[in-house]
């Protein structure tokens, strides 16, 4: 049925655009986040200074059940864009 809707968890391979390799993996408290890690995280306000208020604000109404005056533990990935695997 081709006007179905399909998960993307389970597309295909070669049906993707891209494809990233981790590079690391680290457990920190989310207040430890930087400005950098902020603008990567797609908030991009200037000055600088209201970028943490934006993210503050972001965090909290996607994450009702842990605030961010709660300061929990997040899983932060490090990845990089790669090449398609060999063999595709």
């Amino acid at each position: 049925d081709p006007g179905r809707w399909r998960s993307p968890l389970f597309m295909p391979a070669w049906a993707a655009r891209d494809f990233i390799q981790i590079t690391a993996i680290r457990a920190e408290r989310l207040q430890e986040i930087t400005l950098e890690d902020i603008y990567d995280e797609g908030i991009d306000v200037v000055p600088s200074y209201d970028r943490i208020d934006a993210y503050k604000r972001r965090w909290d109404s996607i994450n009702k059940k842990n605030p961010w005056s709660t300061n929990p533990f997040v899983w932060v990935y490090t990845f990089k864009k790669v090449e398609s695997p060999v063999g595709r």
